[in-house]
């Protein structure tokens, strides 16, 4: 499920990517270069998770250690509760 719901992600952002050249034919604007620009880097997150890179400042930093974690009290737990 993880796999197949970012790789619909990575998609969509490459068909947005895909409509903003199609549209910049004669050329983007500051304003479509700058949304381009942050779509690339939201896919290339998105494909880093897809092959199991995690966030570059939580990698950059050592990666993340079990005391980092944070976990909910009482009764809080959400899907991966204990």
């Amino acid at each position: 499920m993880f796999n197949d719901t970012f790789k619909d992600l990575s998609s969509a952002f490459s068909s947005a990517l895909s409509k903003i050249d199609a549209e910049g034919t004669s050329g983007l604007g500051t304003g479509a270069k700058a949304l381009k620009k942050r779509l690339l880097e939201m896919r290339n997150e998105i494909d880093g998770w897809r092959m199991g890179k995690g966030l570059p400042e939580v990698e950059a930093a050592g990666g993340e250690r079990n005391d980092d974690v944070e976990r909910p009290e009482g009764d809080a737990g959400g899907l991966y509760k204990d």
